[in-house]
């Protein structure tokens, strides 16, 4: 595991070691212990990073709490170098246990960027300001190639060649024909008079066409039809071919075209999907309707539109998406503003009026289902459902910002996105309605 942030924390001097490797090393397998955390719950993500950024992060907070306890688990005497509560150490610690994280898992790094890009412009961090840009720079641009593979439409499609396996040649055989020529003699001798030719009772016709031509033929033609139907009887029962099974060549020969067909549509579509979600933004732009409120943005208060906005372009795009989309986003508000209404408005109104408002519904129900209570730091998303109306302290601890922070309808737009893409990354099946 990486101790970069660690030590950049001891480069500016807001944590002191006194020089000592040992300490660092007990600061290093908390970090360790903590992304082991992240790596089982990461949904921690978000709390943990709003408390890294903040340099005035409340001592009671239960992250700040939990991690005093997995310091304490790794170093003991910890309160002999730090004087009260660490605050700059815990939010060292955190900071590099979601840098360890986000490094191995892009959830996590989706989370981390899109709070810090929120909440950095409105918090004070001092000179660890070119530190967080740096790090939001990094897994932006990581996150923003990966991103960019996915959605871009590519030159040529490569499909797998079609797959068979012809099976063996089938042999189809018979018998050789062998004519029974000696009863075929016999019988014939039988149709044609009362003895053969050495004199011998035949058993057949008991007359000679000269004695009785009539009666005769008319025993003849019967016994003679009956010798020559039963020796060609025979011979076809000796060339008899046994039935040939092809279902199983056939059923094979089905199963490897609709396989091939299968990955080539699958080729296809993964090929073309950055295109349709493109079209479909376009749509979705050009239309200004909002499938989850059912209503034209124009219709809506400009505060609540550029919220439910946001909300429909998340449902469209996937965790993952390109740094484009939130500008996407931001240009799309114009469209209902006109580029005027763009006064800044503070967050604690903004929450209000998203609370209240119909339009909002599907966007307080799809946060409900992640934040049915309120304790500690986290996003300011989850006040939208809660009950409680805090002041300004307890606005201030519950997200980290002052009330009264102001933001424009994009900003705000930008803002309802990127929380919800964090909520999304590190919270994919937890608590979510079908």
């Amino acid at each position: 595991m990486s101790t970069e942030i660690l030590m950049k924390f001891l480069k500016l001097e807001l944590i002191d070691l006194q020089g000592s490797d040992e300490k660092l090393d007990k600061l290093e397998k908390t970090s360790i212990s903590l992304a082991k955390l992240l790596e089982a719950n990461p949904s921690k993500t978000m709390a943990y990073t709003l408390i890294a950024l903040d340099p005035k992060a409340p001592e009671d907070d239960p992250v700040v709490q939990e991690t005093i306890s997995i310091l304490e688990e790794n170093w003991t005497t910890y309160s002999n170098t730090f004087s009260g509560t660490p605050v700059q150490v815990i939010r060292a610690l955190l900071l590099q246990a979601l840098v360890n994280s986000a490094e191995e898992n892009q959830q996590v790094a989706i989370a981390l960027v899109s709070i810090t890009r929120n909440i950095l412009p409105h918090i004070e961090v001092g000179n660890e300001i070119d530190m967080w840009n740096k790090l939001v720079a990094k897994f932006e641009s990581q996150l923003n190639i990966a991103a960019e593979k996915e959605w871009t439409t590519p030159e040529k499609i490569s499909v797998k060649a079609f797959s068979y396996t012809v099976p063996k040649q089938i042999k189809v055989s018979s018998s050789d024909v062998v004519l029974d020529r000696v009863t075929l003699e016999n019988d014939i001798s039988k149709a044609s008079g009362p003895q053969n030719k050495k004199g011998v009772a035949t058993g057949g016709n008991n007359t000679w066409p000269n004695h009785d031509p009539t009666n005769w033929v008319y025993q003849f033609s019967s016994m003679m039809t009956s010798a020559i139907a039963d020796t060609v009887d025979n011979a076809f029962e000796q060339a008899k071919i046994k039935p040939i099974d092809l279902s199983k060549p056939l059923q094979e020969l089905s199963t490897a075209v609709a396989d091939h067909i299968d990955s080539t549509l699958e080729a296809v579509s993964s090929a073309t999907i950055g295109l349709q979600r493109r079209t479909s933004l376009i749509w979705w732009k050009e239309s200004l309707y909002s499938q989850s409120a059912s209503s034209s943005y124009r219709k809506m208060p400009i505060d609540i539109a550029a919220a439910v906005m946001a909300f429909d372009l998340f449902n469209q795009v996937p965790a993952c998406s390109p740094a484009s989309v939130s500008a996407f986003l931001y240009e799309s508000i114009f469209l209902i503003t006109n580029h005027n209404d763009e006064n800044q408005v503070e967050l604690a109104q903004r929450v209000k009026e998203v609370q209240q408002s119909p339009y909002a519904a599907s966007l307080r129900k799809y946060i409900h289902n992640y934040f049915k209570n309120i304790k500690g730091r986290g996003l300011l998303l989850r006040l939208l459902v809660s009950d409680l109306h805090p002041d300004d302290k307890q606005f201030r601890e519950l997200t980290g910002l002052a009330p009264n922070t102001q933001l424009s309808n994009a900003e705000w737009a930008s803002w309802v996105f990127r929380e919800l893409q964090a909520i999304r990354a590190v919270t994919s099946g937890e608590n979510e309605d079908d």
